[in-house]
Order: C-alpha cells, then sequence, then structure tokens
C-alpha cells in the first residue's frame, strides 16, 4: 500500500508538481486517479489550466477553419456591395444618392438598408416590411432585434428570424474631429487584420470562460461522485472527489474540443459528455476506494 494512503478515507497532500502527461494519464489510465486525492487544490487548478490551455489553442484552430473564412467572404460580399461610405462629425456622406437595399448572396436573411440623405427615423414595420436586419441613414445605425423562429409565417418575419423591435445608435458618438472611409481598402485590410484582431481574443476569453465553467462543472461532478461513492460504500470525502471531478474531465473535454470542428451541432452531446462523466467518475472513485485500508472494527480483538 502506498505510503501516502491515509487510515481517514482520503490521500496526503504531497504537493505532486504538475506534469504535462497528466493529460494523457487522466484520459487512457484509471491508475492514475489513485494519485488524485493526495494532489493539492492548486495542482488540481493548474491542471485545468493546462485543459484550458489546450482547449483555448483548438478554438483558435477552428475559429481559422470556420469562423475567419466565412468572415472574410461577407467582407469581400461587402466590399464589393457597399458603395463608399465616409463617417465624419456624427454623419455619413456616399456618392450613391436614395435608399439602396444589399442582401446576402450566401445568407439571404442577412438584408441591409443603406441611405445616406434619410434624417427619418426608422421603425419595426419598415424593417419588417423591408425584412432587414440593419438600416444606416445620415445620421444613425437601425439594428433589428430579432427573434429565432423554427419557420416564417407571417410577412412579419423572414427566414429564420421575426423582427420584435430596433434598436437605435446614433452616430453623433462617433469623436468629433475623426474621419472614417468605408472603402474597398478599408474591407480589405480588415479582412487581412482578422486573424490579429480575432485569435488573442478569441484565446484570451476562450481560456478565461473555459477554466471557470471547468472549475463550477467540477463541483456538478464532485456531487454526482458523492452519489456513486454512497453507492459503491466508498470513503472518499467530498475534497477528494472534487479533485476527482477536476481530472475526470479530460476525456469531456476531448469531445468538446472535437465538436468545435464538427460544422453542425451533435444531437444529444450534453447527454453523451453526461454518461461519458458518470462513467469516468464511477470507474475512478472504485479504483481510488480499492486503494484505501479498511476502517478498524469496531468489535474489539480477541
Amino acid at each position: 500500500m502506498d505510503e501516502s494512503v491515509s487510515e481517514a478515507g482520503g490521500i496526503a497532500l504531497d504537493g505532486t508538481p504538475m506534469n504535462p502527461l497528466d493529460l494523457v494519464r487522466s484520459l487512457v489510465d484509471f491508475k492514475f486517479y489513485r494519485e488524485v486525492p493526495g494532489r493539492t487544490f492548486a495542482n488540481a487548478s493548474a491542471f485545468l489550466g493546462m485543459l484550458s490551455t489546450v482547449f483555448a489553442l483548438c478554438l483558435v484552430v477552428a475559429m481559422s477553419i470556420q469562423i475567419v473564412p466565412k468572415l472574410r467572404s461577407s467582407l469581400a460580399w461587402a466590399r464589393d456591395s457597399f458603395p463608399e461610405i465616409t463617417l465624419s462629425e456624427g454623419t455619413i456622406s456616399s456618392p450613391v444618392k436614395g435608399e439602396l437595399v444589399v442582401r446576402h448572396p450566401d445568407a439571404k436573411q442577412i438584408v441591409i438598408a443603406f441611405d445616406a440623405d434619410r434624417e427619418t427615423p426608422v421603425g419595426t414595420e419598415e424593417l419588417r416590411e423591408k425584412r432587414a436586419l440593419a438600416y444606416l441613414t445620415r445620421n444613425a445605425l437601425y439594428v433589428a432585434k430579432i427573434r429565432p423562429i423554427l419557420e416564417a409565417r407571417s410577412e412579419e418575419s423572414f427566414p429564420g428570424f421575426a423582427i420584435d423591435g430596433v434598436d437605435t445608435h446614433a452616430l453623433d458618438k462617433f469623436a468629433a474631429g475623426d474621419t472614417l472611409v468605408l472603402n474597398p481598402a478599408f474591407y480589405d485590410r480588415l479582412s487581412r487584420q482578422l486573424p490579429f484582431l480575432l485569435y488573442p481574443v478569441g484565446f484570451v476569453v476562450g481560456w478565461m470562460i473555459f477554466f471557470i465553467w471547468k472549475h463550477g462543472a467540477a463541483l456538478i461532478y464532485s456531487l454526482m461522485g458523492l452519489l456513486i461513492n454512497g453507492f459503491q460504500s466508498g470513503r472518499l470525502d467530498f475534497p477528494s472527489l472534487y479533485k476527482v471531478g477536476v481530472f475526470a474531465q479530460t476525456p469531456i473535454v476531448a469531445l468538446q474540443i472535437a465538436a468545435l470542428f464538427v460544422p453542425e451541432p451533435i444531437r444529444f452531446f450534453g447527454l453523451i459528455t453526461f454518461l461519458v462523466a458518470g462513467v469516468y467518475l464511477w470507474k475512478a472513485i472504485a479504483v481510488i476506494n480499492a486503494e484505501l485500508p479498511e476502517p478498524p472494527s469496531p468489535l474489539p480483538s480477541l
């Protein structure tokens, strides 16, 4: 029996240093979980930090494959479809006179209307009539408040969405003295800069959200572990079960990373991850309990 095993149903906190190979061992070797109750909470948190780093890196790769090409395609569409627009001192100007309505060729529900001469407000009914997501006028940008629907059944809706209202964004908030020109050169420059703008933000935000999310998930898994531990008549305490819940998330994260690269949502994905988590918790807790010493008998020895 390992000397680090205690008689209180836990394993001594030995301060085991973090090893990147733990990511693999927690996925393929259930004997690894014998060490987990003996890890410190800092060690478990560092493990989640490694998982978060792997996930954030994969998120950036998935963005480069699935999101950035679509954004660049949309910018190319805007470059070829919109006239030159100059925004200065809270108003816009353009060589195109009158109203222009532009529809995205690949996403028919994306419709944008534009009128550099108009100063009157745009209301909800007009957006519904034009089925426009946004309307840019001389002094304001009007953005539709949309509600997803399964099927468009009225004139007030268009494929995939219904318009429930409009948000008004006055252009006078634009800093005085600054001028922004939206022309083909602007859209091409923005397309080239997309990776430098999106990837760092995607990595940092993805890492932070994932790290916090997985700590919360570990709490839920530890509650599942309490039930499993009781069913197995085990003697693991709650802190040990929490740490098991941290390390047993590796297969779930592997599935979530794979899902990043699937273009369509995976049916019953939440149920699949729940079942996988249950299997790993059950097996890990069983392996740990098998290593714990038998409790002393309350009966006096003969």
